[in-house]
């Protein structure tokens, strides 16, 4: 039920990123206090990106999650996934966007039924 979307224009070599996400996976798992069972984390390059106008390693996360994010919540995960994405993927924390977004359990479907 949480889903970690990661996309970046940065270089990065394709061994590396099975482990980015298993490391976002486990974190994210913790920090919402969900299973990581549940959890979903996806990768995309983009081929282009600007931030303030400029070109250059910049990197958008979407944070989805069933039931009500808490701006405790928000805030831990934007201080860890910056860090680790800013640390792995060698994009300034400052050049990272990080998207929160809440879905009521009847909107978001598994294994052929809903969550709510």
């Amino acid at each position: 039920m949480p889903l970690l979307m990661v996309r970046t224009n940065a270089p990065v070599d394709e061994a590396t990123i099975p482990a980015l996400l298993q490391e976002c996976s486990s974190q994210i798992a913790k920090l919402l206090s969900k299973p990581e069972s549940y959890v979903m984390t996806l990768f995309d390059r983009v081929a282009c990106m600007t931030m303030g106008g400029k070109t250059g390693p910049t990197c958008l996360v979407e944070v989805r999650s069933v039931g009500k994010l808490t701006p405790h919540q928000t805030r831990q995960l934007s201080e860890t996934l910056c860090s680790l994405l800013s640390k792995r993927l060698d994009v300034p924390s400052a050049r990272i966007f990080l998207n929160f977004m809440d879905f009521p359990g009847a909107l978001w479907g598994h294994d052929g039924g809903v969550f709510g």
